[in-house]
């Protein structure tokens, strides 16, 4: 698993890449907190109150705001 935080003048972008070789990912939001299980290991990431949407597309949790 890799993360990753990109800044730019108007966004942050947090990346958290399972990578190819995890099981298959569910992901659900709470509050401020983004829970993902994946291999049947659940982790939590917290959200930002500015986040404007979080998902989950090929193994890479995205969270943007």
């Amino acid at each position: 698993m890799s993360i990753r935080k990109r800044e730019y003048d108007d966004e942050t972008i947090i990346l958290v890449d399972f990578g190819d070789d995890s099981g298959e990912l569910s992901m659900d939001v709470v509050d401020d907190t983004a829970i993902v299980v994946v291999d049947g290991q659940q982790l939590e990431f917290e959200v930002p109150a500015e986040a404007s949407e979080v998902t989950v597309n090929n193994r890479i949790l995205t969270i943007e705001g």
